[in-house]
């Protein structure tokens, strides 16, 4: 028999490897590491490396076909056509839509509904999407996962020890690696910035109909070849900042534009006061909408805001490369609202409890008005979220 090639060895290391990382799940400071693998839990590499190889082989020998292909710089192999046939098809007809009424009798402490977004480069979407799409079957979890090269947009939905699994999972990949999520190095603020990145809510599995995994052009669909999202917190203010801008607009509404970058049917239930509200029925067109207003915002502060801050990032990323460098013109400033209304409405309700608070009132900002108006239009069968919405979902006590 012949000697494997290095690209040969390389290519089985990575499909091991590959297929090991699908299936590691959370391990506390006792453990040195824990893989869920057909129904039974291995808490060693050893163990879970038998079995993988005992059971598995045929899906190692399709992943490491994938790999050498890759590594010789040749075409997709049948078994990856087939997964770009899986992962490109739409989960339904074009113009239908998911439920819009929920019917369920489960206790919503025991489940909850998570909401995040990165704009970072995925290497291999494709794979990607096929690890995301395993795990969350064998989790039990629904909802909807969209993959570009540019980044993930998630919202899923589980009992609380899925969605645990789940989060502790994709915080150690790569691709959330920069964002300090993984519980594997906690600091003082690492709760704090979890919570507030996979934005909780009460919500069981069946807000959704089913799991849908996608491999897209783009995260937010926008349309605009070339437009780059950088990462970091480029013009992001907090929910405090931006209610003290909210503030400011009102005072001087001839230098501030405050614009919500939803589409009509979002904004007509539920936006903040005195926001610009583009009367568009998909974000694609919202470049057009730019380019008939933006005469009249040159030169003052746009405060940009969306359900959970995925589009506004995007929008606000055109907002710099249409506006701020109009020759001629004063230079125009754009923010947006990190987190989103849901992370806004969130604080909002925080403030409101530390208020009531005998002991804490007195340390609290007086908040007479959160300036929001209505309700925050979602996507699932719960329809909207607002300020009278008890509880935050509770997969982060297991």
């Amino acid at each position: 028999m012949p000697k494997p090639s290095a690209r040969e060895r390389a290519a089985k290391r990575q499909a091991i490897n590959t297929f090991l990382e699908a299936r590691h799940q959370s391990n506390d400071a006792s453990e040195a590491g824990r893989w869920v693998c057909c129904g039974k839990v291995y808490v060693t590499l050893e163990s879970v490396s038998r079995h993988v190889h005992s059971q598995h082989q045929i899906e190692l020998d399709e992943m490491r076909e994938v790999f050498l292909r890759r590594l010789k710089g040749e075409g997709r192999s049948k078994g990856e056509e087939e997964l770009v046939e899986r992962f490109r098809r739409r989960r339904a007809e074009k113009g239908s839509s998911d439920p819009v009424t929920l019917t369920c009798a489960c206790d919503p402490t025991f489940s909850t509904v998570i909401l995040f977004y990165k704009y970072v480069p995925v290497s291999d979407p494709l794979l990607f999407a096929a690890h995301h799409h395993d795990l969350c079957t064998r989790l039990g979890l629904t909802g909807k996962i969209r993959i570009a090269a540019e980044g993930i947009n998630a919202t899923l939905a589980g009992i609380n020890p899925s969605i645990a699994s789940y989060v502790d999972w994709i915080s150690r990949h790569p691709v959330l690696a920069a964002g300090r999520l993984s519980a594997e190095d906690p600091d003082t603020a690492f709760t704090r910035r979890r919570h507030l990145f996979f934005k909780p809510s009460s919500g069981c599995a069946h807000v959704f109909p089913s799991l849908s995994v996608r491999v897209v052009d783009e995260i937010c669909p926008l349309g605009v070849p070339g437009l780059r999202v950088k990462e970091g917190a480029d013009g992001k203010v907090s929910p405090a900042e931006f209610f003290g801008l909210l503030k400011k607009a009102r005072e001087n509404p001839g230098e501030y534009v405050c614009l919500d970058t939803r589409n009509y049917y979002e904004s007509r239930i539920g936006r903040f006061d005195g926001a610009l509200c583009p009367p568009i029925r998909r974000f694609g067109a919202f470049p057009d909408f730019v380019e008939r207003n933006r005469a009249a915002w040159e030169g003052k502060t746009v405060l940009a805001y969306c359900t959970g801050g995925i589009r506004c990032e995007k929008a606000t990323a055109y907002l710099r490369q249409s506006l701020s460098h109009t020759e001629g013109a004063l230079r125009t400033k754009i923010l947006m609202l990190d987190g989103g209304i849901h992370n806004y409405l969130e604080w909002v309700k925080e403030q409101q409890q530390l208020q009531s608070d005998p002991v804490s009132a007195t340390r609290s900002s007086a908040i007479i008005d959160s300036l929001w108006r209505g309700r925050n239009y979602i996507f699932d069968a719960r329809q909207s979220l607002g300020l009278d919405e008890k509880g935050k979902g509770g997969w982060e006590n297991g």
